[in-house]
């Protein structure tokens, strides 16, 4: 990224079992750009994975890393759910019958 003039970059569909791949990679001195994680809120286990989603957050901001952040949680407002294909439109939830 960096050789192309990128200083900072998101990684906007990390989850709960991958964005330590980042904390890996901060320890090997691999981030040459800031890198912020933004962990997915899954409906199927949102608000439920919250406290999860805080205890990562905490996990990155302990390494204190000046090239890797944690301060976003995304969410689907709009029903745009590619991931979750049989979503009721405009919705987060999944069809119950067809």
């Amino acid at each position: 990224f960096s050789s192309f003039g990128i200083t900072w970059a998101q990684e906007s569909w990390a989850e709960l079992d991958n964005y330590k791949v980042y904390i890996e990679a901060a320890r090997r001195g691999l981030l040459k750009v800031r890198m912020n994680i933004a962990l997915i809120a899954d409906p199927r286990h949102f608000p439920g994975s919250l406290q999860e989603m805080l205890a990562a957050r905490e996990e990155v901001r302990a390494l204190n890393h000046p090239n890797l952040t944690f301060n976003t949680i995304k969410f689907f407002a709009d029903g745009e759910a590619r991931h979750w294909p049989a979503c009721e439109p405009n919705t987060l939830m999944p069809i119950t019958s067809v």
